[in-house]
């Protein structure tokens, strides 16, 4: 993977290991996020993201001016620009999120491929679903 190789490279985008950060990771200096969020392995965050309270995120990027709220779990996704994660949100199984999705509080995603500007209201859960 990209990030185990730049690590070789001792290159200074990767966060140093503390607490709330597991593994290779880059993060944006403009992003912020809160102290109990969990970030890593294989973490990519783009600028101006921001990232709620107990927020956990893997293996996954999510790009520029994205809102990320509490309690919300993505692993192995990719999020658009603009975006916003609700509450307890779940991406899981390679979601792929276009710009500016908004995926609802307690929604889960699984393998889902969402198009830009959609709002995302109910779960799917049948991996490969494409919402048009």
């Amino acid at each position: 993977m990209y990030l185990e190789e730049i690590a070789k490279m001792k290159d200074s985008r990767l966060c140093p290991s503390k607490q709330g950060i597991i593994g290779h990771v880059i993060i944006d200096s403009s992003a912020k996020f809160s102290p109990t969020a969990v970030i890593g392995p294989d973490v990519v965050i783009g600028p101006n993201v921001t990232i709620g309270a107990n927020v956990r995120i893997k293996n996954s990027t999510i790009l520029a001016n994205t809102s990320i709220l509490d309690g919300a779990y993505i692993d192995g996704s990719i999020v658009g620009w603009k975006s916003r994660i609700g509450r307890w949100a779940r991406l899981q199984a390679l979601c792929i999120l276009g710009e500016d999705v908004s995926v609802k509080d307690e929604v889960c995603l699984f393998g889902t491929t969402v198009c830009p500007h959609k709002d995302v209201k109910e779960n799917h859960l049948k991996e490969g679903d494409v919402l048009l």
